[in-house]
């Protein structure tokens, strides 16, 4: 097997939800927008009822695009370290 089918793969995999990829953006962008206090992917994986590796990739996407700040930081679900509280900068909605 070589790296190129790899890369096929998951090329094809991601051309195959990118239709639904924009949705789910917006979704998240909208459940953020909605808490002044901000929610950490944590959040919105409870409240929208996705995977939490879709939340934080989601979240992660927002904050690289300027569209999500950091607020600070809470305890996340385990108690075990500090996560990112995301919200929408003023201004921008």
């Amino acid at each position: 097997m070589s790296k190129n089918i790899t890369s096929q793969t998951r090329e094809e995999g991601y051309q195959t939800i990118l239709p639904f990829l924009n949705g789910l953006l917006e979704r998240v962008y909208e459940a953020v927008l909605s808490r002044a206090e901000g929610m950490t992917a944590e959040e919105v994986e409870a409240v929208l009822g996705i995977g939490l590796n879709n939340a934080r990739s989601r979240c992660t996407e927002h904050f690289k695009a300027g569209r999500f700040v950091v607020l600070g930081k809470r305890p996340n679900k385990a108690g075990t370290r500090q996560i990112a509280v995301y919200s929408v900068p003023k201004g921008i909605s």
